[in-house]
């Protein structure tokens, strides 16, 4: 008996054929593999993350016994599945401008769009990349040495984004600081050694000085007061100065680095509902980075 497709603005009664047909319609079964989103000008949308596998449009006549006639569906989009009842779409690759799979037919169509997206990646703690480097030039005219944190309030960070039913969810991936100290004399005499001999004159002292003398003004240079400061009229020591700053740049160092951590955890529990508004994981990323950036400044601060 021969079939017929009937629209769905027409009934069985409005036709009239000299030889008996069956009527029936084609409509969408299901689509497995990927999450449904909604639907935008007569076309549903969904997504999923990239994988291995197919996400599979399946259709089915109603009443389910018909027996289509060959290519009386047509496809664009995706590969064929098993007959002309399916199409898939392979998860190995980024769809993430969405893939049209449309299945036409006389008098109708219908429209599916299959997005796919990076997936969750395997769990490891972000990178937090600390480059510590001298540079003496950075040393202000009236200090004798400083600690720099290159970006310590806007560092470098990496943040990506990834599909997971259905929600966009962020992965903290790096943060990169440059710390920069350095040191600078001020042209005081630098002492190396209480053994140095013969024990050098210091800055600004009579050139008669004896090595009594100096040793006694050097010993008063480098002893803190009762503020903790150390007066280096005349003396100072590049070995003490050195070993002040790097305790500056590991103590931030043991501070922060927790902080950062801290900061990963807050930032990796964010997520966004994905809806059709919003399926450029790029554009959902970048509005979050403000935030991102606002909750690792907190953290260290």
């Amino acid at each position: 008996m021969p079939s017929l497709f009937l629209p769905s603005d027409v009934t069985a009664k409005d036709w009239s054929f000299e030889q008996e047909f069956t009527v029936f319609e084609v409509k969408i079964d299901s689509v497995t593999g990927a999450d449904f989103i909604g639907t935008r000008d007569g076309q549903m949308v969904y997504a999923t993350s990239k994988s291995t596998g197919y996400v599979i449009v399946q259709l089915k006549t109603i009443p389910a016994n018909v027996s289509l006639p060959a290519n009386f569906i047509r496809w664009s989009g995706g590969i064929p599945g098993v007959n002309q009842l399916q199409r898939k779409v392979s998860k190995t690759n980024l769809i993430e401008s969405g893939e049209d799979v449309i299945a036409m037919f006389d008098s109708g169509e219908i429209k599916t769009k299959i997005y796919v997206f990076e997936g969750e990646p395997a769990s490891k703690p972000v990178n937090i990349n600390i480059t510590v480097t001298q540079n003496n030039s950075i040393v202000p005219s009236d200090a004798f040495g400083v600690v720099n944190i290159s970006g310590a309030w806007f560092p470098t960070q990496i943040y990506k984004i990834y599909y997971k039913d259905k929600k966009w969810k962020f992965i903290f991936e790096e943060i990169s600081y440059e710390i920069r100290w350095g040191i600078h004399n001020r042209g005081r005499t630098d002492v190396t050694s209480g053994n140095m001999n013969p024990f050098p004159n210091g800055m600004n002292m009579p050139a008669g000085s004896t090595q009594r003398q100096r040793k006694l003004q050097a010993k008063s240079d480098l002893t803190p007061d009762a503020t903790g400061r150390v007066p280096r009229t005349s003396y100072w020591s590049s070995a003490l100065t050195i070993r002040h700053e790097k305790y500056h740049v590991h103590d931030w160092i043991a501070h922060h680095t927790p902080k950062i951590l801290e900061a990963e955890i807050e930032i990796e529990n964010e997520e966004v509902g994905v809806t059709l508004d919003n399926l450029v994981p790029s554009t959902v990323l970048n509005d979050k980075l403000q935030d991102f950036n606002q909750i690792v400044r907190d953290k260290t601060n």
